[in-house]
């Protein structure tokens, strides 16, 4: 789980206001493990900012197994696919990127 988040965290960028907490630094083990620790529920965790980085990724917890979304919002598919790559998860279809209002990219949300 502490690598999980790692990653999340390296694939993340600022975003808004987040640019005011912006730390260039790579988030440390000692760090991953605080911030499970914090953000533990029985339902799982629920990552939203972490030093101005838009991680919004969420780890459900059914009291079995542990789940993550089919996408992840805030950003790109390609962010996504290197995510579950990095650890042997199965890639959905992933449709290929579209400039619409119904697009969470980055790129697409700044456009708007």
């Amino acid at each position: 789980m502490v690598e999980l988040l790692k990653t999340v965290y390296d694939l993340s960028k600022p975003q808004g206001m987040g640019f005011l907490h912006f730390m260039t630094t790579p988030m440390t083990v000692e760090e991953a493990t605080k911030l499970l620790n914090v953000h533990r529920s029985p339902r799982g965790y629920h990552f939203d900012y972490i030093n101005g980085r838009a991680c919004k990724f969420n780890i459900f917890f059914d009291g079995e197994k542990h789940y993550i979304n089919d996408s992840w919002y805030d950003h790109t598919n390609k962010d996504f696919e290197t995510l579950l790559k990095k650890f042997n998860l199965e890639v959905p279809h992933l449709k290929e990127h579209e400039e619409s209002s119904s697009c969470n990219c980055v790129d697409c949300q700044r456009r708007r």
